[in-house]
């Protein structure tokens, strides 16, 4: 859904490579997913949490942002031009 978004926007590349900045896109939900998780650990924290499991997403948190940045990092060192 959100690369059909993308790829319809009027300002997205030319449609012969649509997938051009996919790992952007990717390493973004990553950070968002870790983004989520982190406020799910910090209601946990509060003791404002909505599950017994929620001090679990601290973990997940941390494990979310290294994912995203690792897909960034190798995204870099293949990239030739600059974002």
């Amino acid at each position: 859904q959100m690369l059909r978004c993308y790829v319809n926007h009027p300002d997205a590349p030319p449609r012969e490579n649509p997938l051009t900045h996919f790992d952007f896109f990717l390493a973004l939900s990553f950070f968002r997913m870790a983004a989520i998780a982190q406020g799910v650990y910090k209601r946990s924290r509060q003791g404002n949490a909505s599950s017994a499991q929620a001090s679990r997403y601290g973990q997940f948190a941390e494990f979310a942002a290294a994912l995203g940045n690792k897909v960034l990092a190798a995204s870099a060192s293949t990239r030739t031009t600059p974002w």
